[in-house]
């Protein structure tokens, strides 16, 4: 009987112990409270429009020895008067990692297209 008692005391002392570890964790993660979410209506930040990106990609393949700093003022003294739109250097970065493949085909494309045609003998040298 006392060993049935024992082990229920150290079944129930297990459970609150889970309990508290799971609570902990969900409170902190890495040494940082989560954030509450808010529900708004409308995004803090809203999304970039496609032609920022495709530009950015195109930008990328036309330079691919660029960094992302490079490419942010780049973009941002091209397009920041004309069509008020600016980047940054971390949105630059994490658009060239998710866009990787795409950069390559159009690299790809730069590089075999067809050139223009000229008539003969125009230009001599």
């Amino acid at each position: 009987m006392l060993l049935w008692f024992l082990g229920y005391v150290m079944c129930s002392l297990l459970q609150v112990a889970i309990q508290i570890i799971k609570q902990h964790n969900t409170l902190v993660c890495f040494g940082r409270r989560k954030i509450a979410e808010t529900h708004t209506s409308f995004p803090r930040f809203p999304k970039k429009p496609d032609w920022v990106t495709k530009e950015i990609i195109h930008m990328k393949a036309f330079m691919p020895q660029a960094g992302c700093r490079q490419m942010a003022t780049t973009f941002n003294r091209r397009f920041a008067k004309s069509r008020q739109m600016t980047v940054g250097k971390t949105w630059v970065s994490t658009v060239i990692q998710k866009h990787h493949y795409e950069i390559q085909i159009v690299r790809q494309n730069i590089k075999h297209r067809i050139p223009k045609p000229i008539p003969k003998n125009l230009v001599w040298g």
